[in-house]
């Protein structure tokens, strides 16, 4: 590769279970660049099928976290084959790994890790809204700058290395097992985004504390401990971490993935509100001047106390309105994101002269991603006959569906579509969870309104 294309190879700087890393020069830019080659390990004895399936995986992921411009995630410059060689291009980072800097039994300090951890999860929260998740988030995949900048790396690379076809025949996992949450021991398919905040949790503990919050004597023990076992706070190992970041890694920690943050926004909020100190006193001396105040009953009391309800009431009304306008304009986008991508991708395998021509073969791909809970099936269409499709078991005539279709740009004399059913449950859910707190806001403000106008007949009564 490095004879024939414009990167110029200097030296090995990496290598892992499907990969190796070089430093390499692009010769048209000049300018130092990360080579990443893939390599399929022979001990997992993949047939050519799985070959195939596994090749296809890192160039779509690869594809994939091209996408991804952000200042915390590597960017990725090119991705290329020569030969029976693949590889990828990506921004070489000059620095150190979160992993080279901890020490067993040494934390770092609450601060310094809140400011790391919260740059994760920026990167995170990008790559998550654009539908990318990377699964195998640990310390040596986040690379700290000398200007303190955060970045996650091996985005794609991780989902290929955690996906079914990388295991070895006695179907043992290969993977960084302390890092995966529980519901990636359990069932590789059923996981999302949620799972890289766990993963981001287990990194804050251990830096936090300088050890790792499950550890066993052996792999089964580890895998355990990460499904049944709950983990010592971090704040019994070093005292002095402030109890709310202590609340924050261990809720991230959970066990069941609704109980954890749901998005990485919410938990860089939670991290950066985290080590905040509290204003010993203030409540007292807030509690201290409203009694004070209570004392003297005055008109202008009531004037505001309608005039702030009111306006309470048309801001929750409008919030509630917007917010259910924007929950469905979200579907909508992410929708249509995530069905370019999917029409993109079956494209690609239409075209492939060993897939394309094989409907068994082209059927299994759209099973396969037609099991996204959030799709109700999946339909791709050779003139006016469905030649592969999807349909999920549980839906229903009377579910609520997001339909959309897609005209696949292929070089056939056939016209070829495709039609992608999302389900609208979810947001249907949350909309009703949304119209049932905007009714019980407006009750209370409403009953607080009755209350002043009564509290307000019963003072001139007095005066009376």
């Amino acid at each position: 590769m490095a004879e024939k294309s414009n990167y110029k190879l200097k030296k090995k700087i990496g290598s892992g279970g499907m990969s190796t890393v070089y430093l390499a020069h692009d010769t048209r830019l000049d300018r130092e660049v990360a080579v990443k080659v893939l390599r399929i390990d022979p001990r997992l004895g993949l047939e050519q099928d799985a070959r195939r399936e596994v090749i296809l995986r890192f160039q779509q992921e690869a594809k994939a976290a091209a996408r991804l411009n952000h200042p915390n995630i590597v960017a990725i410059y090119q991705v290329g084959r020569q030969g029976e060689q693949y590889y990828i291009v990506m921004e070489y980072l000059d620095g150190v790994s979160l992993g080279s800097l901890m020490k067993p039994g040494q934390g770092q300090g609450a601060e310094r890790v809140v400011q790391w951890i919260t740059q994760v999860c920026d990167g995170l929260d990008f790559a998550h809204q654009r539908g990318v998740i990377h699964r195998d988030i640990k310390p040596d995949n986040l690379i700290l700058l000398k200007n303190g900048t955060v970045k996650i790396t091996d985005f794609g690379i991780a989902r290929l290395e955690k996906s079914e076809m990388v295991r070895t025949k006695d179907e043992t996992f290969m993977g960084t097992i302390h890092y995966c949450s529980p519901e990636q021991l359990r069932e590789f398919r059923s996981i999302d985004r949620r799972t890289d905040i766990y993963s981001t949790g287990v990194v804050c503990y251990q830096l936090l504390t300088g050890r790792l919050p499950f550890y066993g004597g052996s792999i089964a023990e580890t895998i355990d401990r990460i499904l049944k076992v709950e983990p010592e706070p971090p704040g019994r190992i070093v005292p002095g971490i402030p109890v709310k970041l202590e609340r924050v890694v261990l809720r991230c920690l959970a066990k069941n993935p609704a109980d954890r943050f749901q998005t990485a926004g919410e938990l860089r909020e939670a991290l950066s509100e985290s080590i905040v100190p509290e204003a010993e006193g203030a409540w007292r001396e807030v509690r201290g001047a409203a009694v004070s105040k209570s004392r003297t009953w005055k008109p202008v009391f009531f004037r505001l106390s309608m005039t702030i309800g009111l306006i309470l009431m048309l801001a929750t009304f409008l919030f509630g309105y917007f917010v259910i306008e924007s929950k469905r304009g979200i579907l909508q986008r992410e929708a249509s994101i995530r069905g370019r991508h999917i029409a993109y991708l079956l494209s690609l395998l239409s075209n492939d002269a060993a897939i394309g021509r094989d409907p068994s073969l082209l059927g299994r791909y759209v099973e396969e991603i037609g099991r996204d809970a959030h799709l109700v099936f999946v339909e791709l269409m050779r003139g006016n006959q469905v030649v592969a499709g999807y349909h999920a078991e549980h839906v229903t005539p009377e579910e609520d569906v997001l339909m959309i279709s897609y005209p696949l740009a292929v070089d056939k004399p056939e016209e070829e579509g495709l039609k992608i059913g999302f389900s609208k449950a979810a947001m249907n859910r949350q909309i009703r969870k949304i119209k049932v707190s905007v009714g019980l806001a407006l009750g209370g403000i409403l009953a607080f309104l009755v209350g002043v106008s009564i509290a307000k007949r019963f003072r001139f009564a007095e005066r009376a």
